[in-house]
């Protein structure tokens, strides 16, 4: 759900700057980020891959079977260490893929008014790969074409 909605206000966020391009002043155009712009709904799914690290390490002690869990291998280090790899890599692939999908997204809608980058103009794709592995979401200084 995180992420539709995520994708959602991507969409809606690019659709919104097309349609109120006309009436922008010039320092507003100026300071448009179409990037980031597409990104602002990215916190939804950044307090679900929260939630889930959360879930992930406390849900044993919860229902008790972190018991068996140590018994079976007692180093806890190994223990969370392999929940770390397990649960954070499949959140990085996750949020990487979520990333790339909510920019591809927000450009289809700017590209009404051409207001749309490409993965090749620069630091976009720094931000995206950026805002696919962080929890905060980093502006990007991508010329855009008018």
């Amino acid at each position: 759900m995180a992420a539709a909605a995520t994708l959602s206000l991507a969409v809606f966020q690019a659709r919104s700057a097309v349609h109120a391009w006309d009436t922008w002043g010039p320092r507003a155009r100026a300071e448009f980020d179409p990037v980031f712009g597409t990104f602002t709904g990215f916190q939804l799914a950044q307090f679900a891959f929260g939630l889930l690290g959360v879930l992930a390490v406390t849900a044993e002690y919860g229902t008790g079977t972190i018991r068996a869990t140590f018994a079976a291998t007692p180093r806890r280090g190994r223990v969370m260490a392999a929940k770390l790899l397990v649960v954070g890599g499949t959140a990085f692939v996750a949020g990487e893929l979520l990333a790339f999908f909510t920019f591809f997204a927000g450009q289809a809608g700017l590209a009404g008014k051409h207001l749309d980058v490409g993965l090749g103009e620069p630091n976009v794709l720094r931000a995206v790969l950026g805002q696919g592995s962080t929890s905060a979401p980093s502006p990007c200084s991508a010329p855009r074409s008018a």
